[in-house]
């Protein structure tokens, strides 16, 4: 089958794709990130600065689950739960991308800049 694209076609093309990678690059090492982490458990919400190095103990369902926080990253350090997923899921240094441990119910996310009202949102379903 003989192929009609021309050298603007592959031209046109390969600039699309730098762009859509230029923009994503920008986003992830540039965008605004939040100041604020958002930890929910089934009773409680705790919010920490990002902006620290401390390791919060969050008690959940079935027990103790270790989060670390370490300067605009955080990280399920222990959980009591089988499948360790929330442990397994590594460093999270985006705003709104949540990390959940369901067996124990414990959630957390860092909330976008400017969001006022935490508890107008789920941890779970946002």
């Amino acid at each position: 089958m003989k192929s009609n694209a021309t050298l603007f076609d592959l031209f046109l093309t390969g600039a699309l794709v730098i762009c859509v990678v230029s923009l994503f690059f920008l986003k992830l090492f540039f965008g605004k990130n939040g100041s604020t982490i958002l930890i929910q458990t089934s009773k409680d919400k705790f919010a920490y600065s990002i902006d620290q190095k401390i390791v919060a103990d969050i008690s959940g369902d079935l027990g103790l689950t270790k989060i670390e926080i370490d300067n605009g990253k955080f990280r399920f350090l222990e959980s009591p739960c089988k499948n360790k997923n929330c442990v397994n899921s590594g460093w999270v240094r985006s705003a709104n991308f949540p990390v959940v441990c369901l067996p124990n119910r414990v959630s957390a996310y860092i909330m976008k800049e400017g969001d006022k009202d935490a508890s107008l949102y789920d941890g779970v379903t946002r």
